[in-house]
């Protein structure tokens, strides 16, 4: 008897510890999908990379291993994103607004073109972003203004 109870008992307290942990890592693994797709994007809007940089970018390699890619060590989300003087051609991904974790975006002295995305006025941690010395055009998306962590924002 005290075996069968101790069995139930087992089995009802084991099943939802069990059932939290698959939600805490199913949420874990959601967000780093996130920032692999937007990463993946941004890439794919590059269409000049003669340093060949962003060539090992690929699913076979973790993102946060990628070069200029900065992950935070606990939740492994991206940080940082710095490609600056890479010779690197093409526009900015709205995709870029998906980095939620992003803290600082380097990609100054290349070779980018088009307009600042909106999207980035999306990274409420966004600190530092710099853009200068590129061939961007238009004005600065109204919402990066409101953002109080900016601390360093230089486009043109």
């Amino acid at each position: 008897m005290g075996m069968k109870v101790y069995w139930s008992f087992l089995a009802v307290t084991a099943i939802p510890v069990f059932c939290f942990l698959r939600v805490r890592a199913s949420i874990f693994v959601a967000g780093n999908e996130t920032d692999e797709v937007a990463l993946l994007e941004f890439k794919s809007v590059i269409i000049d990379d003669p340093l060949g940089v962003l060539a090992p970018w690929n699913s076979s390699i973790h993102y946060c291993k990628w070069h200029g890619v900065t992950c935070a060590p606990r939740h492994q989300r991206v940080t940082v994103l710095d490609l600056q003087s890479l010779q690197l051609g093409g526009s900015i991904s709205p995709h870029i607004g998906n980095l939620s974790f992003l803290q600082k975006l380097h990609l100054q002295n290349n070779k980018i073109v088009g307009n600042i995305p909106t999207e980035i006025g999306k990274l409420v941690n966004l600190q530092r972003l710099e853009l200068w010395n590129n061939q961007l055009s238009g004005h600065h998306p109204v919402k990066l203004w409101p953002m109080r962590e900016l601390g360093s924002c230089r486009s043109f």
